[in-house]
């Protein structure tokens, strides 16, 4: 039983990556899945091509939410005016309009099922005061978790950033290198120090 929901997840895990790494770019397909216990690297292909990362830069702006909703920055419950920028942004979009207000916890539900543009814009602005200076905290984000190879321009990656390899997208994950196991790049995998607590 074990070893079915094992590979159930595995299979899972794989056909995301396989799909958003097709939905990124129409270049190579490339994918990697790693064991979350032991950091090892169960299949991997063009693990190093560079691909713009599109809509898996939310998974930066959600982290760096949940991070600043742990420090005190900002609370679910904030009300959130929409700018006339997020508003613009193209789709996937919950359609937002300028100077609406909307609770914190719904953008991010849409930024992060919807893969919602204009509320991830929301969430960026909200955070940091503007798109440049989020994606400025976006980039020392990743710099201190190891992503040596990634660099965000905004919160939602509708627009073209500098291309990525699928091994340097950072996975919130226990900490590997406790076990003695060395994956494949230790300090883009550090243990997240958010504990995240979804919205009701």
């Amino acid at each position: 039983m074990m070893r079915l929901e094992q590979a159930a997840r595995i299979g899972l895990t794989l056909l995301v990556l396989v799909f958003l790494a097709g939905r990124a770019v129409a270049a190579p397909y490339a994918a990697m899945v790693m064991d979350m216990r032991s950091g090892e690297v169960l299949y991997s292909r063009n693990a190093d091509t560079q691909l713009h990362p599109a809509s898996l830069t939310k998974m930066m702006t959600l982290y760096i939410a949940f991070e600043a909703i742990e420090h005190g920055e900002i609370s679910l419950d904030t009300m959130v005016t929409v700018s006339a920028n997020a508003a613009a942004e193209p789709p996937s979009h919950l359609g937002l309009r300028r100077g609406q207000r909307i609770k914190l916890r719904y953008l991010i539900r849409a930024a992060a099922v919807k893969s919602a543009n204009d509320a991830a814009t929301a969430i960026g602005e909200a955070i940091a005061g503007s798109e440049d200076a989020f994606a400025a905290r976006m980039n020392r984000t990743a710099a201190a978790l190891g992503m040596k190879n990634t660099h965000f321009r905004n919160a939602n990656g509708s627009r073209p950033a500098t291309p990525m390899p699928p091994g340097s997208i950072w996975l919130p994950r226990p900490n590997v290198a406790a076990s003695g196991s060395s994956p494949r790049s230790s300090a883009a995998l550090r243990p997240r120090s958010v504990t995240p607590k979804w919205p009701s």
